[in-house]
C-alpha cells in the first residue's frame, strides 16, 4: 500500500475516532440537563397548586383585584394603589357599605350612586380594602358570596389583617360636609347629587359614622 493510501485510511480513522467523541459528549451533557431538570423538578411542583401566594393572586384576579406581593400592594382597576401588609378586606352589602364608608369617599370611588339611592338592595355585594391611608371597594357578583368570603379569609391570613385591626372612632360629619362642597364647588357634583348626598350624610345615625 503506498503512502497515500495509508493517509486515506488515516484520514477515515480520524474521523471517526472525532464523530464518535462528539456523540458521547453530546449524550453526556442531555444527561446533564435532564439530571438537572429532575433536580428542580423534585423540589418545584406547578405553582398554581402549590405556592400559596400565587394561588391567592390568581383567585384575587378573579374578583378584579389586583395583587403583587412582590412589591406589596393591592389594587382595583381605577382606583389607588395601597399596601397589602396589614390592609383588610371585607365583603359588604350595599346597606352595610354606605353606613360605614363616608359618603365623600364613595363619590371620589366612582360608586356614588349607592349614597345617591333611596332604596337600598342589601343583595348586592361589594368587595372592600381598606389600609393605611386608602380604601378600595369593587362590585361583585352575589352568586359569588360563598366564593368571596373565602378569598377574604385567606386574604386576611395573608395581609396580617386579623391581628392589627384598629379600632373603630367617629366620622368627622364637619369635615365630611366640608369634602362634600369642595367636590361640588370643584364640579365633581351637580347640584341635585349634592343634596341627596348631604340628607344621606345627615341621616345617618351617629353610632353608624365610623
Amino acid at each position: 500500500m503506498n503512502g497515500a493510501g495509508i493517509g486515506i485510511i488515516i484520514g477515515l480513522v480520524l474521523i471517526l475516532v472525532l464523530t464518535i467523541l462528539w456523540y458521547v459528549r453530546a449524550g453526556n451533557e442531555a444527561d446533564q440537563r435532564a439530571a438537572t431538570a429532575r433536580a428542580a423538578g423534585a423540589g418545584q411542583q406547578p405553582l398554581g397548586r402549590t405556592d400559596p401566594d400565587h394561588n391567592l393572586a390568581q383567585r384575587a384576579r378573579e374578583f378584579g383585584v389586583v395583587l403583587d406581593l412582590a412589591a406589596d400592594t393591592v389594587s382595583v382597576a381605577g382606583q389607588a394603589r395601597g399596601r397589602f401588609t396589614g390592609s383588610v378586606m371585607r365583603i359588604e352589602t350595599e346597606g352595610q357599605l354606605t353606613s360605614r364608608i363616608t359618603v365623600t369617599r364613595l363619590v371620589t370611588l366612582g360608586v356614588f350612586a349607592l349614597g345617591a339611592r333611596k332604596k337600598i338592595d342589601n343583595r348586592e355585594l361589594y368587595l372592600t380594602v381598606e389600609g393605611d391611608g386608602f380604601q378600595l371597594v369593587r362590585k361583585i357578583a352575589p352568586t359569588l358570596g360563598d366564593q368571596a368570603r373565602r378569598f377574604v379569609a385567606a386574604y386576611n391570613t395573608r395581609s396580617g389583617a386579623l391581628a392589627k385591626q384598629p379600632a373603630a372612632g367617629a366620622r368627622d360629619l364637619a369635615g365630611e360636609l366640608e369634602r362634600l362642597a369642595k367636590l361640588h364647588s370643584d364640579g365633581g357634583l351637580s347640584d341635585r347629587e349634592f343634596v341627596v348626598a348631604k340628607a344621606r350624610l345627615l341621616a345617618q345615625p351617629e353610632g353608624r359614622r365610623p
